[in-house]
């Protein structure tokens, strides 16, 4: 069965289940399950627990039990099964080896030795592209005739030949939310690591599990935006047209820091433990990203479809008021 058969929108939202989800993870299960159900889609829960050493079975139905209380259900996920089961990916790592062969054999990656300490010596001066990524210098790359090397046992990965693309590694990316950008992946990253088999990145599993589910939207918070370029080009390496994205502003601190898992106060299971009422913490979650008056007592969660500006790139730039807003319960 093709699960994004019918022309179904699809959507989804991704937990990595090593802590408790915090307020900003309810956030980003809140706008997406409310876009999906606005554009009268499915929205699917997948757990992305590839580190099996930090993540916990006992945090991934925390989390699930968390997302329940406060209004978020799917239509499909680990609980309640549908056409792309598993939808856990530590039981999808035959598909992600599979992407890597098919990538290989298109010539459209190649073998690296290179360890992050490797990469970071070899740059002029090293820094971080927005999406995680050390820039990387080819040191791999095979040349004209060159064979290329073998991979060594636990070290290194293959690349996506991203310099080969030429003009084609220059990708427009129309943002629902943040309107439409431009970035050269040559420059930001290079060829970017996709892993090795058993152990895919974050990029590879990602993009490879949004086409096995037919995943056709991807809304999510902004601190993830600096993957989308990445994504799209491994989308077309890998023979399928990229899903559209939008970017929601992301809850800060008192010092103007995204929240994170590090603020333990914050997390969903602790609001409740504490008392507070699920409709109350909808209520600032909206307020605090511009969706409605700060001075809403509570908010059910058909509000935030309501409340949803349409997430179109063609509006999204005109959209300034758009900003990252200010945790206060």
């Amino acid at each position: 069965m093709n699960p994004g058969a019918g022309g179904r929108r699809r959507f989804r939202y991704a937990p990595t289940p090593t802590r408790e989800l915090h307020v900003g993870n309810g956030l980003a299960a809140l706008v997406g399950w409310a876009a999906a159900r606005r554009a009268g889609g499915d929205f699917i829960l997948r757990i992305e627990d590839i580190d099996r050493t930090r993540c916990k079975p006992a945090l991934r139905d925390a989390a699930m039990r968390e997302l329940r209380w406060l209004g978020v259900e799917w239509d499909e996920g680990p609980d309640v099964g549908g056409p792309a089961a598993p939808y856990e990916q530590s039981q999808r790592l035959a598909q992600y080896d599979d992407a890597l062969a098919r990538l290989e054999a298109a010539g459209r990656s190649y073998a690296c030795r290179c360890s992050r300490a490797d990469v970071r010596a070899a740059m002029r001066a090293p820094h971080l592209h927005e999406g995680g990524e050390l820039p990387y210098a080819g040191t791999c790359r095979p040349q004209a005739g060159d064979p290329g090397v073998a991979l060594l046992p636990g070290r290194g990965g293959y690349r996506l030949d991203v310099v080969s693309l030429g003009a084609d590694a220059i990708v427009t990316v129309r943002d629902g939310w943040l309107g439409v950008t431009t970035e050269d992946v040559r420059t930001t990253c290079g060829d970017f690591l996709l892993g090795r088999p058993g152990a895919p990145t974050y990029q590879l599993a990602a993009v490879t599990d949004d086409l096995a589910m037919g995943v056709t939207d991807v809304v999510r918070g902004r601190d993830l935006a600096g993957s989308t370029a990445r994504q799209i080009l491994l989308c077309r390496a890998l023979g399928a047209e990229p899903p559209r994205h939008a970017h929601h502003p992301l809850l800060v601190d008192a010092e103007g820091q995204k929240l994170s898992k590090r603020h333990r106060a914050l997390t969903l299971a602790g609001l409740r433990a504490s008392g507070v009422a699920p409709e109350r913490l909808r209520a600032r979650l909206g307020a605090a990203i511009g969706l409605w008056r700060d001075d809403l007592a509570a908010a059910a969660p058909a509000d935030f479809i309501d409340a949803l500006p349409e997430l179109d790139p063609r509006d999204a730039a005109e959209e300034a008021h758009w900003h990252d807003g200010r945790w206060v319960l």
